[in-house]
């Protein structure tokens, strides 16, 4: 209808000659995106097949999670949990980055986590507080799965747990050395060998980690789990203490290479 007019000019000024018209297809690269665009489209759709090729190899436990997987767009700046707050998730980075920092001021920087890094397992395995901030460095998507749905998976496969931990273990150990008073002193290269020294134990119940008048094994991080600093035999065994998450200990018989003044039992798994 726009052009009716200007077909009228055309029939009039041919004077009943033929008139051949030619329809032409809309100007399609004004909609088309830019090639850096389309780079970036092609880059995501890999990506994108790469996670579906990998979603597909799951174990059927973690395939019956995906869909209580739950979305969530992060802008950039945003935080996504606080140093100190009650956990109730853990977050996988599907897409950007997010920074994670060890102390309120946020002047330690743990670590930065990209697509596919894991934050916030600690906290959905134990009832301690979120040892460290996280903070979205870009527009980030992350996954959230919550923290029943992890004891879920937990029940149905045990050995997730060590595979979590194992996830977990160098950044918490990363959080001791960069705070604590014990190793603040010592050159980066040097709490970084410290970190590579560290193995990870698993103890049940009721297990002693530390036994009182024999020197400490070694020094202990507690990941997860609680335990307890008892003075004492059976008979006159004085509890002294409770460890959580984040608690560090056999440090002063391993230095002074003197015995424990005290044991440490585990309460719970540790």
């Amino acid at each position: 209808p726009i052009q009716r007019a200007d077909f009228k000019g055309i029939f009039k000024a041919m004077k009943g000659l033929p008139v051949t018209v030619r329809l032409l297809d809309p100007p399609m690269h004004e909609f088309l995106p830019t090639a850096s665009q389309l780079e970036l489209e092609i880059a995501h759709l890999h990506h994108l097949r790469d996670t579906l090729k990998a979603l597909e190899e799951l174990p059927e436990t973690l395939k019956l999670l995906i869909d209580r997987l739950e979305l969530i767009d992060c802008p950039r700046g945003s935080v996504v949990f606080e140093r100190g707050e009650v956990p109730d998730a853990m977050y996988v980075v599907a897409d950007g980055r997010v920074v994670l920092w060890a102390d309120d001021q946020r002047s330690v920087e743990l670590t930065r986590l990209e697509s596919g890094g894991v934050l916030g397992v600690v906290g959905v395995l134990s009832d301690d507080a979120r040892p460290y901030t996280a903070v979205a460095l870009d527009e980030c998507k992350l996954l959230k799965l919550s923290r029943v749905a992890v004891t879920e998976l937990i029940e149905r496969e045990p050995e997730v747990l060590n595979a979590l931990l194992q996830e977990v273990r160098e950044r918490l150990v990363n959080a001791l050395t960069s705070t604590h008073p014990m190793f603040t002193q010592l050159a980066p290269d040097e709490r970084q060998d410290l970190v590579g020294r560290f193995r990870l134990l698993e103890a049940p119940a009721g297990a002693v980690l530390v036994t009182e008048n024999w020197i400490s094994p070694g020094l202990f991080l507690l990941l997860t789990g609680r335990a307890s600093v008892i003075r004492g035999d059976r008979e006159q065994r004085k509890l002294l203490g409770t460890l959580n998450s984040g608690a560090i200990f056999g440090e002063a018989s391993l230095l002074s290479n003197w015995p424990a003044p005290t044991s440490v039992h585990c309460d719970t798994k540790c």
